[in-house]
């Protein structure tokens, strides 16, 4: 076992239940970063509602400070969020690091090159020459 240098199709390359782990840490950034969008817009919503009632003479005074309340809220609120992902991003990180490391200890660019080639040839062109 000491010699095993593995293979992308090998089920011990990376194990499953960590590759799926993996994919799902990067399915939750892509929703963090959607939800931290969605929430900064309407971050950006809410500081422009708040001035347009202070620049509005007719705005009551506790509806100026209501308005800033709620954004100084949603703004605690990304803060949280940013803190989540950029947690999920050093873990990410962490793992395409640990990931390019293997793959450049254990395999050179040639053996890569020859199993991505391998890999088409048996899935574009097998059964190919049946039909002939």
């Amino acid at each position: 076992m000491d010699n095993y240098r593995g293979g992308f199709g090998d089920e011990n390359f990376i194990t499953l239940d960590f590759t799926r782990l993996m994919q799902s840490c990067s399915h939750d950034l892509t929703y963090i970063c959607e939800l931290l969008a969605k929430l900064s817009g309407t971050y950006n919503l809410l500081i422009v509602s708040a001035d347009g009632f202070n620049r509005n003479s007719f705005a009551k005074k506790d509806d100026i400070e209501d308005a800033i309340d709620r954004a100084e809220d949603l703004g605690k609120i990304i803060d949280k969020v940013i803190n989540v992902l950029e947690r999920q991003v050093i873990l990410y990180a962490d793992y395409l690091k640990t990931k390019n490391e293997y793959i450049d200890v254990n395999f050179s660019i040639n053996d890569i090159i020859k199993n991505e080639l391998e890999h088409h040839i048996i899935q574009h062109h097998e059964g190919n020459d049946e039909k002939k």
